[in-house]
């Protein structure tokens, strides 16, 4: 793991506020690339619950 988990919940808790039961997604299986937009990501826990998502080209307040 490049960041250790002390500094991902303290670096995520400086962007946004951290919930009881929040779940951090870290890492990347081996053999797999950078996401792109247009693509459809998919996470889970098996036998609990699991999440779609579409990932969209981040937009940059002020600009087209």
């Amino acid at each position: 793991m490049i960041f250790k988990i002390p500094f991902l919940i303290s670096h995520i808790s400086s962007i946004m506020t951290l919930f009881e039961g929040d779940v951090i997604l870290t890492g990347t299986p081996q053999g797999v690339g950078p996401v792109k937009a247009g693509q459809k990501i998919s996470a889970g826990i098996t036998g609990l619950l699991e999440v779609h998502f579409d990932v969209a080209k981040r937009s940059i307040p002020g600009r087209s």
